[in-house]
């Protein structure tokens, strides 16, 4: 590959196309959407690529876009505790779209290959089928849910002395 350029860059190019096409059938942000508007999604969206140990989001800050991780995995930081951990297909910074802060930290654990939906596509996007905003604002609302849900019981986790912590109990 190192002895061809081009081709090391057409199967890089491909590579990435195969890895977004699998988030936009997979995430449950994107599977109310049909072919052509997964399509116009992804299209919007810009790759991002952070090595280890790098912030994507500083608490605070608001966030420029929605972010989706496409591979690697990202820890959520409060307080400078990891609360929670979003990998292959996980959605953060929807607070970004609402004007609001972000309340936590996003530093990649591992190299991480992200897309960043900027907030001024989103909101475009959104407007223009009105009709399955409230179906794209209840997946980022349950995604959210999720994500609090995982950092409070990560929380509770790190927290409790080693000898009262208990497996989850399966659901029946």
């Amino acid at each position: 590959l190192k002895a061809d350029p081009a081709l090391n860059r057409a199967l890089l190019s491909s590579y990435r196309a195969k890895l977004q096409r699998m988030l936009l059938k997979v995430s449950p942000l994107f599977a109310a959407m049909n072919v052509e508007d997964r399509a116009a999604a992804l299209a919007q969206c810009k790759p991002v690529r952070k090595r280890a140990g790098s912030v994507v989001l500083e608490a605070g800050s608001s966030a420029p876009g929605l972010y989706l991780v496409l591979l690697g995995c990202v820890d959520v930081v409060r307080d400078r505790v990891t609360v929670g951990e979003l990998t292959d297909g996980a959605a953060f910074g929807a607070e970004g779209l609402r004007g609001q802060p972000g309340q936590a930290t996003y530093v990649c654990s591992t190299f991480c290959q992200l897309l960043l939906w900027p907030n001024e596509a989103l909101a475009g996007f959104l407007r223009q089928r009105v009709e399955e905003r409230s179906t794209l604002d209840e997946a980022l609302a349950g995604l959210m849910a999720l994500r609090q849900q995982a950092a409070g019981r990560l929380a509770a986790l790190k927290s409790a002395p080693a000898a009262e912590v208990q497996p989850p109990t399966p659901n029946p």
